[in-house]
């Protein structure tokens, strides 16, 4: 875990000089952009629970707040709820967030025995870069005030083009960091559980969660409103890919995600 200690150094360093940044430079000539809100929600065919092998339906929000930069800030459908607080020509900074279901044996027979994971809430940071008009670079940090207890980090590069007025593709990998509290809430499974469960017993460890990639198509009704379709894949490693749960023939470390999902902007200064 000194890998990841030292990533979320970094990372708060690297967050720390932005906002920094922020308050002054490029940042001022952002001063008299207008603030920028994007509320609308989506359905999605995930997983069942991490490391499933069957799917289910679920809903989520999305929100994002920031100033309009220079460059149109890309928005990709596993982003956090985010709220962009500072920002120059081709970056910005800000508040992140994200909403985690609960699991329990309850809902799914195959999780009998094992410890329910309550509703969670993460809470933290993120930061984007765009080196060019096509391209960013974004990380994500958050802590688990609620639920998992865990920490997670997100990384994330995406190529995107506007074709036509109304068509905008993107696409690009992804990399999810977590620590150790947070594989022991999902895929570790103690003596107890153990007992209860007929899992073997087994402590996993921090470190790189998962690889993989994702891709989007979205269709423009009007400049305010869009609709998205994505495919989302991610292949477990690490202390997840190990799991009883995901190496059982009920488990499986390929993750597949498809979503729909429309949104509405609009100037907060109007």
């Amino acid at each position: 875990m000194a890998i990841f200690r030292r990533f979320v150094l970094i990372f708060l360093a690297g967050f720390g000089l932005l906002v920094s940044l922020g308050q002054s430079g490029h940042a001022q000539d952002n001063a008299q952009n207008p603030w920028q809100m994007t509320v609308g929600a989506g359905v999605r065919m995930q997983p069942t629970y991490a490391g499933a092998d069957r799917f289910s339906i679920a809903f989520r929000p999305i929100i994002s707040f920031g100033r309009a930069g220079a460059v149109r800030w890309w928005s990709a459908e596993d982003d956090a709820i985010s709220f962009g607080l500072v920002n120059g020509d081709n970056w910005r900074a800000g508040a992140g967030a994200a909403v985690v279901m609960p699991r329990s044996g309850k809902d799914q027979r195959r999780l009998n025995g094992l410890d329910k994971v309550p509703f969670g809430v993460e809470i933290g940071g993120f930061g984007e870069y765009y080196p060019t008009h096509w391209l960013r670079a974004r990380a994500d940090l958050r802590q688990a005030v609620r639920g998992h207890q865990g920490l997670v980090s997100e990384l994330k590069l995406d190529a995107f083009t506007d074709p036509n007025a109304v068509w905008s593709f993107g696409a690009g990998p992804r990399l999810t960091i977590v620590n150790t509290r947070y594989v022991n809430s999902y895929y570790s499974v103690s003596p107890a559980e153990a007992a209860a469960s007929g899992y073997p017993v087994y402590r996993g460890k921090g470190g790189i969660h998962s690889v993989g990639a994702l891709a989007q198509a979205t269709y423009r009704w009007t400049p305010a409103v869009k609709s998205t379709a994505y495919v989302k894949y991610d292949y477990l490693t690490g202390g997840a890919s190990r799991a009883p749960i995901v190496v059982s023939p009920l488990g499986s470390r390929h993750q597949l995600e498809l979503g729909f999902s429309t949104s509405w902007s609009f100037d907060l200064s109007r």
